[in-house]
């Protein structure tokens, strides 16, 4: 696998834990949607260097659009 195109899941929980630390939840529920904010967040907006400044949803969707058999669903903006 080219080293350009490694995900690093050190990085996303590094940046995934300063909402957890600098926020106090009221319920499990109230941590679980802004658990689900950030990914969304993560997913559709934040460029990523090693997807060559593309949201990680971007490069689904051209993956998608140019091998679509090797997807089970189809492809949406998850809220």
């Amino acid at each position: 696998m080219n080293e350009n195109h490694r995900w690093s899941p050190e990085r996303f929980h590094s940046r995934i834990s300063d909402p957890v630390k600098t926020n106090q939840f009221d319920s499990a529920l109230d941590l679980e949607q802004t658990l689900k904010r950030y990914v969304h967040r993560h997913n559709t907006q934040l460029p990523q260097s090693a997807l060559r400044s593309r949201t990680p949803m971007q490069v689904m969707k051209n993956w998608h659009k140019f091998h679509p058999n090797r997807f089970v669903r189809s492809l949406r903006n998850h809220t």
